[in-house]
């Protein structure tokens, strides 16, 4: 019996253990990034979670942080990347997300890295935002862990390069009143013309430039069309993830193809056959290091199609909640989480045919509830 106490001890004891670990994280930039037209003037720390940036499996369940205090350390390293230079205008960097996490399959581990900031320029006190970019980068290997600091550097470095590749010298201005304070997407009407890199820049209404853009449906199916986008009759940027034409929304789903959205409201509907990780150009990023840590960039969009459960079979349908900008696959799963609010619908919808119509007409029944 004592032997039995001193084992569930024990084991309570290294699992306590466990979860105090801390799995420090330092960022040391190479060298200084080369093309920016901006240096850092100020770096702030708009996270809704500040407590740590993720967690670290390859470390016994470890929260993951970056050493010291956070903006102190984020700073030193943006500098580095992003040397001043009296010819540069200096520019406020607000970090909406830096977030890491781990995930053990059944031949590798992949790690993944959330960057989401947002840029602004100082004018006496007031801040107005040049837009908000945001950056995925998947790490695979038999090492994830040892390289998280890498795959932040990376995403720093991409959200760094789409402001660049807009106009941003020239943007229309748009004031942060609180950079804490969540701004909700108007879904009664549509964003105004133009390319989004990110459903953020969607909430804000600001599109990446005013170039005009030219939307042709390019296959022949009436059900599932595919839409091709050009601007001046050259392809889109792959990294632009929705467009509108001040009607409707398309979807970048694959390097060339896009969806158009097939209802709009409080959850926009986009229908076709969608594959996870649907036509995704991953390409190791350049440098032996990185391609030695397994390092993954430049993934469609910026986002990932997951679906619930380890199928690989093409989802018939995706929905973008405009209040949490989360992109879901329309399967029974996602139609029974969101009825959940609203069993009338639910019931209905468990009595018919379950098919994808009747999965449709979920989306229009809850759109019809905020009307």
């Amino acid at each position: 019996m004592k032997k039995i106490v001193f084992l569930i001890f024990i084991t309570i004891s290294s699992i306590a253990y466990a979860q105090n670990i801390v799995h420090v994280i330092k960022l040391n930039p190479d060298s200084a990034l080369k093309n920016r037209r901006f240096s850092c003037l100020e770096v702030m720390d708009a996270r809704i979670n500040k407590e740590n940036i993720g967690s670290a499996i390859g470390n016994a369940n470890a929260i993951a942080q970056l050493a010291g205090d956070f903006v102190s350390h984020l700073t030193t390293a943006i500098n580095k990347m992003l040397p001043q230079d009296e010819g540069k205008p200096r520019l406020i960097i607000i970090v909406r997300n830096l977030s890491i996490t781990e995930k053990t399959e059944s031949t590798e581990k992949l790690a993944f890295c959330k960057v989401e900031i947002e840029f602004a320029k100082k004018v006496d006190s007031t801040l107005y935002s040049l837009g908000v970019f945001d950056a995925n980068i998947i790490g695979k290997g038999n090492d994830v862990t040892n390289f998280h600091d890498k795959r932040i550097l990376l995403g720093l470095e991409e959200c760094f390069k789409k402001l660049d590749e807009t106009n941003w010298e020239n943007a229309e201005e748009f004031i942060i009143e609180d950079i804490h304070r969540k701004l909700m997407y108007d879904f009664k009407t549509v964003p105004p013309e133009g390319a989004y890199f990110n459903f953020e820049q969607m909430v804000r209404r600001i599109p990446v430039d005013t170039f005009k853009i030219d939307i042709r449906q390019y296959n022949s199916s009436q059900k599932n069309p595919i839409y091709a986008a050009k601007s001046n009759k050259i392809d889109l940027p792959r990294e632009i993830q929705y467009i509108s034409d001040g009607e409707n929304i398309y979807l970048h789903f694959s390097k060339y193809e896009f969806a158009k959205s097939t209802f709009l409201g409080k959850y926009i509907y986009f229908r076709g056959k969608f594959q996870p990780f649907s036509n995704t150009e991953i390409n190791l990023a350049s440098g032996a290091a990185y391609v030695a840590a397994g390092i993954i960039t430049g993934v469609l969009g910026g986002f990932v199609i997951i679906p619930t459960g380890n199928s690989n079979a093409p989802i018939n349908g995706l929905v973008l909640d405009t209040e949490t900008g989360e992109l879901k696959g329309l399967t029974d799963y996602y139609i029974t989480n969101i009825t959940k609010s609203y069993p009338e619908i639910f019931k209905e919808y468990r009595a018919s045919k379950r098919n994808l119509e009747a999965k449709e007409m979920v989306i229009k029944k809850l759109n019809s509830k905020f009307n």
